[in-house]
Formats: C-alpha cells, structure tokens, sequence
C-alpha cells in the first residue's frame, strides 16, 4: 500500500505500528486483530477496500491513528476523518447562558459590575 506514488518504508511502517500498540495497550485484542489484518493483506488474503473497511472500525474515534493509516493506503482508499467541530457545544452552552445574564441585568450597569466581581478570573 503506497499513498499517490510515494512508497513508506519500513522504518515508517514499523514506527506506526508502534504507535497503534501503545494506544492499544490496554485493549490488547484491538492491536491483535489490527496485526491479523496486515498480515492477511500481506498474504493477498484480503484487499485493499476490505482492510480499509476493518481498520477504520478498529482504529473509530483515533483520528491521529487513521491519519497515519492513510500515509499508507493508495490514492481513492483514505478513510474519511469527521470534520473538526468548530465549536464545542461547552462553549455553546456558555455563549447562550452569557446571552441570558445580560438580557436579566439589562439597564442595571451597577448590577453588572458587581455580578464579574464574583466570576472567576479568565
């Protein structure tokens, strides 16, 4: 598997498999079946779409992991990475919350003051 022409080596390959047996440490039986699956491409027991298919569930919400994993993969077979949330809904909650205190202390500029002095500092 070779992304766009340009061929990793094994040094690079080696050093990703490392990578996925250390965040696999504690699930010992994800990186087991990760290993079966490259051998078997390895071997022509499987192709290039079904190993595309196994490890995108095996490697689900390791978007660090998948990223690496498509260095390898050929031109039309990367997996998809979700689109980064621009905004988290935390963040989202606060805004709307933020929006309510200055609705209720609305014309009470004295209120205001005195409601930052107990916010923590930011």
């Amino acid at each position: 598997m070779s992304k766009g022409g340009k061929n990793m080596t094994k040094l690079e390959a080696v050093k990703y498999i490392k990578e996925v047996q250390k965040t696999f440490k504690d699930e010992k039986e994800k990186f087991e079946v990760f290993l079966k699956i490259m051998t078997d491409y390895r071997l022509h027991r499987i192709d290039v779409g079904t190993v595309v298919e196994k490890v995108k569930e095996i490697l689900e919400d390791h978007d660090d992991l998948i990223s690496g994993f498509n260095q390898f993969l050929p031109k039309g077979y990367e997996i998809l990475l979700p689109p980064k949330d621009t905004i988290q809904l935390k963040d989202a909650i606060k805004y709307v919350q933020k929006i309510k205190v200055e609705k209720l202390f609305e014309g009470h500029h004295d209120l205001v003051r005195d409601f930052t002095l107990f916010l923590p500092d930011a």
